[in-house]
């Protein structure tokens, strides 16, 4: 169930594009993040599908600008839902002095905010009409995971974009019926979201190949399990394989950067 994720080729190409200018004078009007706030407040402003962010923030000692574009990616990874919206952003950082900087981040998107709002809407109104206050939280994962498997399937297609949807976005699954890992994984998580369940989206180390593939972690009465809705669209006892597993099943078949996410101790019981 791999599919070619752009996230790699994407980085690359935002390194290129960085340039660092020479100190300016600081504008006192300009509100001053902390540095371990700026990647946050970037990506919420590209959830809304802003296409020009000045986020300034504070760095003591020197910044490496590398570093500050790889927390930005790491945050994004959390809802693939934004991160396959971008095309090809590019970043720019201005030195105020005192340790204050402005990162400058331009970006078009696949999809609109209304569109990208409209996610948000679907998600609402299919928990309104299948999720009641008497479920567990097991029982409204479970119901997602059904929902998500008995509805859509794998898109295989060579194409980017179906139909005017990036078929890594949720709104090709929501559209089109079909999309690729980043698709299921974002779904999943706009869904759990409404219905009050934590998720978190986890993309494995790249294979020999260069592709790579998404799940997602889910916490349940507090603890977290491994989920892989794209492999709800299986039949069988394959639907179930990757349902709420823990670290140790899944690293018999998947790699990923283990200490970036939280531990599944083990298979929910």
């Amino acid at each position: 169930m791999n599919d070619g994720v752009i996230l790699v080729r994407k980085l690359l190409i935002i390194v290129l594009l960085v340039l660092f200018l020479i100190p300016v004078p600081a504008l006192a009007s300009a509100e001053v993040y902390r540095y371990e706030e700026m990647a946050g407040q970037l990506v919420s402003q590209w959830a809304l599908a802003n296409e020009s962010v000045t986020i300034s923030f504070q760095k003591s000692g020197t910044l490496d600008k590398n570093a500050a574009i790889e927390a930005v990616w790491a945050e994004m990874k959390n809802d693939p839902a934004i991160w396959a919206n971008l095309k090809q952003p590019s970043f720019l950082f201005k030195d105020r002095g005192n340790g204050i900087y402005d990162m400058e981040a331009k970006t078009t998107f696949h999809h609109n905010k209304s569109a990208l709002q409209s996610v948000d809407t679907f998600a609402k109104d299919w928990a309104a009409k299948n999720i009641n206050d008497g479920m567990g939280e097991f029982e409204k994962v479970q119901a997602i995971y059904n929902f998500i498997g008995d509805n859509y399937k794998y898109s295989y297609t060579n194409q980017m974009i179906v139909n005017g949807y990036s078929k890594y976005s949720p709104l090709s699954l929501i559209h089109n019926g079909e999309g690729v890992c980043n698709a299921f994984g974002g779904l999943f998580i706009s869904l759990s979201k409404q219905v009050g369940i934590e998720s978190i989206y986890i993309v494995s180390n790249a294979e020999a190949d260069g592709s790579s593939h998404g799940w997602n972690l889910v916490k349940i009465d507090g603890n977290w399990y491994h989920i892989d809705p794209t492999w709800a669209v299986e039949d069988g006892e394959s639907r179930e394989m990757f349902f709420l597993k823990g670290d140790s099943f899944v690293k018999q078949h998947r790699s990923w950067n283990y200490g970036n996410y939280p531990a599944a101790v083990g298979n929910y019981k």
